[in-house]
């Protein structure tokens, strides 16, 4: 089974890969709609979580000692 990241999650996405392959459109957009929702839903639910998600699209990768004294 082929994975594909789409949007925050990994997901399964063979129908997409198929897709893609069978209209030879590699570029083809796709947005799983259902798991943006979800992901919007669950940093609404949870605060740090949102927060957690916000530093790490502010400063990306994983909190360490080396980021935070940047």
């Amino acid at each position: 089974m082929n994975n594909e990241t789409v949007g925050p999650v990994l997901m399964p996405s063979d129908d997409i890969v198929s897709l893609r392959a069978h209209l030879d459109v590699p570029d083809l957009g796709y947005v799983d709609v259902a798991t943006e929702e979800a992901f919007e839903a669950g940093l609404r639910r949870w605060p740090l979580l949102a927060e957690l998600h916000a530093w790490r699209m502010q400063y990306g990768g994983v909190a360490g000692a080396d980021a935070l004294q940047a």
